[in-house]
């Protein structure tokens, strides 16, 4: 029988604490008003998204299309939920 990980395991295994340290003092540096992520696949984006310092937002994502739109905000419902 095949194990499945949920992801919201993924996220956590992915976005270890060091790693969340590392992007809040990128996210909090004064010289970077615009950082842009390229080149993640499937959720990535959602889960590095998450990883971001809440107290720093507001936050902007801009897909390519409703559909793409429609997959980040259903994978960002599953991580936050």
């Amino acid at each position: 029988m095949p194990s499945f990980i949920t992801l919201q395991n993924l996220a956590s295994q992915v976005v270890t604490t060091a790693r969340k340290k590392s992007i809040a003092k990128m996210v909090g540096d004064s010289k970077n008003h615009v950082l842009v992520v390229d080149g993640l696949a499937g959720s990535a984006a959602s889960v590095l998204f998450t990883a971001l310092p809440v107290d720093r937002g507001p936050y902007l994502i801009i897909a390519n299309d409703l559909d793409e739109a429609g997959y980040i905000y259903h994978d960002l419902y599953q991580l936050t939920s």
